[in-house]
């Protein structure tokens, strides 16, 4: 739509002699690029903000100083503060501790999670037990630019999966292994061998 605005406007430009269609082309294409950069880097600076206040959280509550009273303390003190921000609901605060433990000691998937929205981050870390699936479906977003629908839908249809079985035989064996012992760890009894 804008792109059957921009040919319309510009050769009615061109014909009053103005301007040249291709200069016009050209100058809102710079614009666009520029406010696609802006909006990538508020995205970044966003993500980057839940992801440090995910890690400030996280060791208040490991260090025992906080608990769910204050984490619903902190959600309604922030929106007394920031009445016209969203997000900073006890839940919302809660999914920014995940984010930050899900992604803090992964030095390959901590950078690339700021180049994706919020939305599709916590698409991703809600639905994938394995990190090398969650850096699958992030890559993937990163190279198709996907929306929210379609990466659930890639994800329903188990796409991850797929693309493994697909490939090298020792590595799907491998990672349905691992996939099986995490999903079933909470059955295992803990065995010490003393020697």
């Amino acid at each position: 739509m804008k792109d059957e605005m921009l040919i319309s406007n510009s050769e009615s430009l061109e014909k009053d002699g103005l301007i040249k269609q291709e200069d016009i082309i050209q100058v809102l294409s710079i614009i666009q690029s520029h406010r696609d950069n802006a909006y990538r880097k508020v995205n970044e600076e966003q993500i980057m903000a839940y992801f440090e206040l995910g890690k400030f959280l996280s060791n208040k509550i490991k260090e025992a100083e906080w608990g769910s009273r204050a984490i619903e303390s902190l959600a309604k003190t922030i929106a007394q503060f920031y009445p016209e921000i969203k997000g900073f609901t006890r839940s919302g605060l809660y999914r920014m501790i995940q984010f930050y433990e899900t992604y803090s000691d992964n030095i390959i998937v901590a950078p690339l999670v700021r180049q994706i929205s919020w939305t599709h981050n916590i698409v991703i870390f809600s639905h994938q037990s394995l990190i090398e699936e969650k850096e699958f479906y992030i890559r993937l977003c990163i190279k198709n630019n996907y929306s929210k629908r379609e990466l659930e839908r890639q994800i329903a249809s188990h796409y991850y999966e797929r693309y493994v079985l697909s490939g090298d035989t020792k590595i799907v064996i491998f990672l349905l292994l691992v996939k099986k012992i995490i999903l079933t760890h909470e059955f295992w009894t803990p065995i010490v061998w003393n020697f």
